[in-house]
């Protein structure tokens, strides 16, 4: 089963390991978001809004977060995902997100930190909304995500 859900923009309260001994709490705003699980991997896009019905070439952004490989999916550390089902897709966001991220992974995902999007999350701490100009496109569209078929092997474009 190959399952995708919208994700509204919302706050998510984020732990990040800095170094090997120093990791911080923050509050960063996200915009919306494309999850999209099969087995246990998943996928994480990012979105301007809400895709309407019919809407396939809808443009992807590169999620901004680390630990997102879109090759691969995202990383999941030493957090264990559930098998993706629309009974633990949910959860398996949650997991995501309360996971602790590091920097693997977290170059071009934002326009004002090139280098690290955990630069632009330090900045974000607290903060209300997401700023959709910060952005960086992927090569694809909602429709390619819906067509690619049940196996990962032929990786979606970056």
């Amino acid at each position: 089963e190959r399952i995708g859900i919208y994700v509204p923009a919302r706050r998510w309260q984020v732990t990040v390991r800095l170094s090997k001994k120093s990791t911080v709490k923050w509050t960063v705003p996200m915009p919306p978001l494309l999850w999209v699980g099969h087995g246990t991997k998943y996928r994480l896009w990012a979105l301007k809004r809400r895709p309407r019905p019919g809407e396939g070439d809808i443009r992807l952004w590169r999620a901004p977060a680390p630990n997102v490989v879109y090759a691969d999916g995202v990383c999941a550390g030493t957090v264990r995902f559930p098998v993706c089902t629309s009974g633990t897709i949910y959860a398996a966001l949650e997991l995501f997100f309360v996971s602790e991220f590091n920097n693997h992974a977290s170059a071009n995902k934002c326009v004002s930190h090139p280098e690290s999007v955990l630069d632009l999350w330090r900045e974000l701490d607290g903060k209300r909304r997401f700023p959709l100009r910060e952005l960086v496109p992927a090569n694809g569209t909602l429709a390619e995500v819906i067509e690619e078929g049940t196996t990962w092997r032929r990786p979606f474009p970056i």
